[in-house]
């Protein structure tokens, strides 16, 4: 039986000794970077408007498949919209071959539904590729749980700080180990790779589709922390104290985050230092700031914001 999460809310709050239980995937109310200001900061690498015929005949098999998932119709391409911070009329034309129609017709830009395209794909060049390379010699002979186990040794959990996430239930707090006790050879408990290597594969696959892979990495670490579960058996999270810990693993996905954010801040504010008015003005509007003045207390609001 399917369970609304409205309702699911209203039980946690009636069973209060079941509420970890019940409440498995807590949804997490922070975002960092506004999506209108994701859209705006990536919309800088041209003067016009994203059209369809920027996006690569994979993306758009991955749009179209999206939609589809969804059911199709007006709903589900309002859904696939938002989600990826794309015009409603661009992912009208992909889904549809370019014939609006009724598509368009009681359209409803709900974000209810949870749709995952590349940043967590498990196909042969997805995430999959890279679970478990990270295990040496020292691993050798181990389940699979005592390897996870393993890797968690390698961090002092009393060491945490506060991460920037937070759970409709005001008792669930969340914390993250501090990330000094992270480098490029540790190996990350949930995936199993190298913090380099995990690094280097969410990266390289945002750098190479922004538009469509930024926004995702952002609902991937902020999205629903129920995806990045860290306990065991009837053990949701690893604990320290009140916190649930998130793995380290999340760790690493927000670093890859916050770099590219700052680098495209950075592309932003080297591309505002030589734009005409016109393009200059047309910026400030996206972003919501009228002045050079507000211009500067934005830029470092989103550094603030990604703790930079």
């Amino acid at each position: 039986m399917n369970i609304t999460e409205a309702r699911l809310f209203n039980i946690i709050f009636e069973e209060l000794s079941l509420m970890e239980i019940a409440f498995q995937r807590p949804k997490n109310e922070t975002s960092p970077i506004d999506d209108d200001v994701l859209k705006a900061i990536l919309s800088v690498k041209s003067a016009d408007n994203l059209n369809e015929e920027l996006l690569s005949e994979d993306i758009k098999d991955r749009i179209r498949a999206a939609v589809e998932k969804l059911g199709g119709g007006a709903e589900a391409i309002a859904n696939v919209a938002k989600r990826l911070a794309l015009p409603i009329a661009l992912v009208t034309s992909i889904a549809a071959g370019g014939v609006a129609g009724s598509y368009l017709a009681g359209t409803d830009a709900s974000t209810g539904d949870n749709i995952e395209l590349s940043t967590q794909d498990g196909g042969e060049s997805g995430i999959s590729q890279l679970a478990g390379t990270g295990y040496g010699e020292e691993y050798y002979g181990l389940s699979g749980q005592e390897k996870i186990n393993q890797a968690w040794d390698q961090f002092d959990l009393d060491r945490i700080e506060t991460a920037p996430v937070s759970s409709e239930i005001p008792m669930f707090k969340y914390a993250v180990v501090s990330y000094d006790q992270i480098d490029g050879d540790t190996v990350l408990p949930m995936i199993g790779a190298t913090a380099k290597d995990y690094y280097e594969h969410l990266r390289q696959k945002v750098e190479k589709n922004p538009d469509t892979e930024l926004p995702l990495l952002k609902n991937m670490i902020f999205g629903d922390v129920g995806k990045w579960l860290s306990g065991e058996g009837n053990q949701f999270f690893k604990k320290t104290g009140d916190y649930n810990i998130l793995p380290p693993d999340w760790s690493v996905a927000h670093a890859v985050y916050a770099d590219i954010i700052e680098q495209k801040l950075v592309d932003l504010d080297e591309y505002l230092k030589t734009a005409d008015e016109n393009n200059k003005n047309r910026i400030y509007k996206n972003l919501g700031v009228e002045s050079d003045q507000e211009y500067y207390k934005f830029y470092n609001n989103q550094l603030f914001k990604i703790g930079r």
